[in-house]
């Protein structure tokens, strides 16, 4: 059987901070944490996304254990999504079919040759229990960007030997003061830009709306077989429509009413002299009361049905 495509990232706006140092995509990472809880002659496969609004699911009862349950996991399967311009699921609904869940931890061994990358011990729960991009970005920066690390603060310069001892005191004293205004004030500076940013991106981090029509969750766990299924949230069955209902055809045997004698045995009380509705079936044919024979009023056949009147082109029985 042919291998299915493993996922690839294209947003360009997730490949600096999700890949690790060792230049691993999260779908692959994700792939090899969740294959540790996997039994022997198997495989872990993440599935390519095509929809925006398509997301991974989380495991079902059958398929739930330790790997699976560990919001690193999730974390790291949430980037995935995102990475592909997909959606991602709250980590409630993904882990409700768990016993033991995981929270900011990776219960198993790490595999030699991989490296998780520090955004995906984040705590989800505190994130809205949602996988936040934002966060992650800011994780990722504090250990590989330069440019969030600590400001330095500038050393004064040692006084001259011909000034007095309590001016170098005094200068000193200035120095540290002035050198810890700024300081604060970088950090100010580089906590509003945090805030701000993270504002600014919450609105992208929210949960698919499982009631839409186009809404899918990807079955991420494909276990000795490469094929793997969509499901559609829509919360509605569809069933198969009812056979439509008959008319009567004077062509369509199948339409004809029950003989006269078959009436008159089955209604002794009835009068003939006008239609009844009562006398319709439930069946698939309109069944139709006979016309009283002295009846001349009116040149053609004329029944009513339960939808309304009915006029004939030959008799009725």
């Amino acid at each position: 059987m042919a291998s299915s495509p493993a996922p690839t990232c294209t947003a360009q706006d997730t490949i600096d901070w999700s890949f690790n140092s060792l230049g691993q995509s999260p779908c692959e990472v994700a792939s090899i944490l969740a294959g540790v809880c996997v039994s022997e002659g198997f495989r872990f496969r993440l599935p390519p996304l095509t929809n925006p609004r398509q997301f991974y699911t989380g495991p079902k009862v059958d398929e739930q254990n330790s790997c699976r349950c560990s919001s690193v996991v999730y974390s790291l399967m949430s980037a995935c999504s995102r990475c592909q311009g997909g959606s991602i699921l709250q980590w409630l609904p993904y882990s409700a079919n768990c016993s033991t869940k995981f929270h900011g931890s990776y219960p198993m061994p790490i595999p030699e040759g991989v490296a998780v990358p520090r955004w995906a011990y984040m705590d989800v729960e505190v994130e809205r229990n949602i996988f936040q991009s934002s966060a992650a970005v800011a994780i990722a920066g504090e250990v590989t960007s330069a440019d969030n690390a600590p400001p330095t603060i500038p050393i004064p310069e040692a006084p001259s030997a011909q000034e007095p001892q309590k001016t170098s005191n005094v200068g000193a004293i200035t120095g540290g003061v002035v050198g810890g205004v700024v300081f604060l004030a970088l950090i100010g500076i580089l906590a509003g830009f945090f805030l701000r940013r993270r504002k600014q991106t919450v609105e992208a981090e929210k949960p698919p709306d499982l009631d839409k029509a186009d809404s899918y969750g990807v079955d991420a766990l494909a276990l000795g077989d490469e094929s793997f299924n969509t499901h559609q949230f829509t919360g509605t069955t569809l069933s198969a429509p009812a056979p439509p209902l008959k008319l009567y055809d004077p062509d369509d045997p199948s339409t004809f009413p029950s003989a006269k004698g078959d009436f008159e045995s089955r209604f002794p009380n009835k009068s003939f002299g006008s239609p009844d509705r009562s006398s319709v079936a439930t069946s698939d044919n309109y069944r139709l009361d006979p016309i009283h024979p002295n009846f001349t009023g009116m040149t053609g056949t004329t029944a009513m049905t339960n939808s309304g009147m009915y006029t004939g082109h030959g008799p009725v029985i």
